[in-house]
């Protein structure tokens, strides 16, 4: 793993550069200053967010700020962002839990 950064990004709307957690750093950023779940989050892609949140090395409280890749995504990919939400607000929230202290996820115990 290549601690500290990545080379995970968006490589078109609603598309990554596909996630490879070998390569790259699971809480590190990219050239971008994007955190790999940002980047999936931006995306809209549910399968690349789950592989990187569940990963025992994943540290919630490194993944900054979403609302902004929300944002962007239901903008860019309406019907990828739907799906996502759905996932975001179910699966995801099973397992974390925003501290609005913090204003970071952490996770649920």
């Amino acid at each position: 793993m290549n601690h500290n950064s990545n080379s995970y990004q968006l490589s078109s709307a609603g598309k990554t550069s596909g996630w490879n957690p070998h390569d790259n750093d699971i809480n590190g950023m990219n050239f971008f200053s994007m955190t790999p779940a940002q980047v999936a989050v931006q995306a809209g892609d549910i399968d690349d967010f789950s592989q990187i949140v569940s990963h025992p090395q994943f540290e919630p409280e490194k993944m900054g700020g979403l609302a902004v890749f929300f944002t962007i995504c239901r903008e860019t990919t309406p019907d990828r962002h739907k799906a996502f939400m759905v996932y975001f607000n179910n699966e995801f929230r099973k397992n974390f839990h925003f501290d609005a202290t913090r204003q970071v996820f952490v996770r649920a115990h």
